[in-house]
């Protein structure tokens, strides 16, 4: 994570993660902001999360984004931007190349389409504004594993852009296939232990990375992160039974951060792998 300079008073935070390609984050408290006109090469998706920011456009006139605002910038859009007030503002943003969000209007329709565009400049839906602050949080704090951030990734940006683009993309017809579901479960159980991708189950379902998501669910009714997870947990609870150690057995099961695999057991049976493993020896 990068931490630029403190310069009166405004506080900017940059952080990539790994599991997400083409995505840069920024946490941004500003006391005093002033930006001339400018422009972005990538996508800016930004939430207000506290205070107010006028947005001005080269044309027509400003728009007022505030607590709870969801602002869709396009690339090279010419704009400027300010507080009104005295307060200062915070803002997140994802900045997001062009490519990616190409990638995902491709694997919504399931056809080459063209690249989303965002006539609005804000919006205000709470369902969407409380999906990236929490994937923002994620991705900052690396709390999930990889298949589960992209998974995350992926269902936030293409709700933005089915309910949201201006190009109206849409979803192309999904159908359950038990033959790709189980060429999928079959590599999970495989190497549930490892450190798994979506792009490493597209190259074995031949599906895109979204749409593979679709037909999983559609199939089993879960998502692969979470048959994973939930495949992970129950091969814990065995090697726990076993007496291995609650450290060992984290790793055993691919989880390399041993609060993650705790707080995921814990969520998955009410107790920890610890106490979980003394009332067995009761």
């Amino acid at each position: 994570m990068k931490e630029a300079k403190n310069i009166k008073s405004n506080i900017l935070k940059f952080h990539v993660n790994n599991d997400i390609s083409g995505v840069e984050l920024m946490d941004a408290n500003f006391k005093s902001n002033k930006a001339s006109l400018h422009y972005h090469p990538e996508f800016i998706i930004g939430v207000m999360e506290s205070g107010v920011q006028s947005y001005c456009p080269k044309s027509p006139k400003e728009k007022i984004i505030s607590k709870g605002h969801i602002s869709m910038i396009n690339p090279e859009r010419i704009h400027s931007n300010k507080n009104i007030d005295d307060k200062g503002y915070r803002y997140r943003t994802f900045n997001v190349q062009p490519e990616v969000f190409q990638q995902i209007a491709n694997d919504i329709a399931q056809d080459e389409v063209s690249l989303p565009n965002f006539d609005k400049v804000t919006v205000k839906d709470n369902h969407l504004e409380e999906q990236l602050l929490h994937l923002h949080n994620y991705l900052f704090s690396n709390q999930f594993d990889t298949i589960q951030n992209q998974n995350c990734f992926y269902e936030t940006f293409a709700y933005l852009i089915k309910n949201h683009s201006s190009s109206k993309v849409k979803a192309g017809e999904i159908s359950a296939n038990s033959i790709i579901t189980n060429h999928i479960k079959d590599y999970l159980h495989t190497y549930f232990d490892s450190k798994i991708t979506l792009e490493q189950l597209s190259e074995v379902s031949g599906l895109s990375t979204y749409y593979l998501n679709r037909v999983f669910s559609k199939s089993i009714g879960i998502p692969p992160h979470k048959y994973l997870m939930n495949l992970r947990l129950n091969k814990a609870q065995e090697l726990l039974k076993l007496k291995n150690s609650v450290t060992e057995v984290g790793y055993m099961v691919g989880f390399f951060d041993q609060s993650h695999f705790t707080r995921n057991f814990k969520s998955f049976l009410g107790i920890t792998p610890k106490q979980y493993q003394s009332s067995i020896a009761q």
